[in-house]
């Protein structure tokens, strides 16, 4: 009924030994996808088609993990799989105990039109537009982005609509749409998983239980000189840390790879000048460099050319 297609680092063997082996106990034989690896984009030449503000300010790992996304959906196009349906992960998804009998009931109530389905949902806004938390509420502020494709919401025991989402990890397409997902995810401008949010084009859909979370200990995200963050859990169901979410790549200045966390200590820089000078021209100078980068930020996610 379905293929599965991981899609693994070549230096990354252990994490594609251990998910295979998770896989295999439920009979599943997935296939490995060579990623692009962010580290040799330019030595291996790839010319990907980018937006203009992704070339001055993108991120190498941005760009390979959407091209890895891009290489796997191709090779899905071109097998020409009897399969229906086929299921895509990174190799740091973690599948829930029994996600198998789980992934049989989505099946049974499949929508007479879909795309893509997440099978684990992160920042998600569900059908009523409710936010689970103060990170999903973060996720809505840049990516939300449409009303409902269907006017009358569906009825379904197992999946709804999302307004927003992020989290690429784990996710289900239709074979026969595979056309339209590679014709409408040509361009690169930002994240792979809040391109896919934002596209307009896709009949997206989400699980209402995860089947599949994602391992943050395995995540490059994390700065190993801020260990001690790594015991504040910010997202509890993934077992996000608060090192993971103030490592995650915004953009690039240069070569210089500009987080969460190099804002924060660039704002903690101006308010210690704010005391220390008592000058509160500095408190101009703080709201303008947060506007400019909110407005960096958003332009990368919404101008397409």
């Amino acid at each position: 009924m379905f293929d599965v297609y991981v899609i693994n680092l070549d230096r990354n063997n252990n994490k594609w030994n251990k998910l295979k082996k998770t896989l295999n106990k439920y009979n599943i034989i997935p296939t490995r996808i060579s990623a692009v690896d962010g580290y040799l984009l330019e030595d291996n030449n790839i010319n990907n088609d980018k937006t203009v503000l992704f070339k001055l300010f993108g991120n190498s790992r941005l760009e390979a993990i959407y091209t890895s996304h891009q290489k796997t959906w191709d090779i899905i196009n071109k097998k020409k799989s009897k399969n229906k349906y086929s299921i895509i992960l990174e190799d740091d998804a973690v599948p829930i105990k029994n996600f198998d009998k789980e992934l049989k009931k989505i099946f049974k109530y499949l929508p007479k039109e879909w795309d893509l389905i997440l099978l684990g949902c992160i920042g998600c806004c569900n059908e009523n537009n409710k936010c689970n938390n103060i990170l999903d509420k973060f996720t809505k502020l840049f990516i939300n982005n449409r009303k409902y494709r269907n006017k009358k919401k569906i009825k379904n025991k197992y999946l709804y609509e999302p307004l927003v989402f992020s989290g690429a990890h784990s996710y289900l397409i239709n074979n026969n749409s595979i056309n339209k997902i590679i014709n409408t995810m040509t361009k690169i401008n930002y994240h792979i998983d809040i391109s896919l949010s934002n596209n307009q084009y896709l009949i997206k859909y989400a699980t209402k239980k995860k089947l599949f979370n994602q391992d943050p200990t395995y995540s490059s995200y994390k700065n190993n000189r801020l260990d001690i963050l790594n015991n504040i859990i910010i997202d509890k169901e993934n077992k996000a840390s608060l090192n993971w979410y103030l490592n995650m790549p915004l953009f690039n200045i240069g070569k210089i790879k500009i987080t969460l966390f190099v804002l924060f200590i660039i704002n903690f820089i101006i308010l210690l000048l704010i005391i220390k000078k008592n000058n509160y021209k500095f408190i101009i100078l703080l709201i303008l460099f947060n506007f400019i980068i909110l407005l960096l930020i958003i332009s990368l996610v919404w101008i397409k050319v």
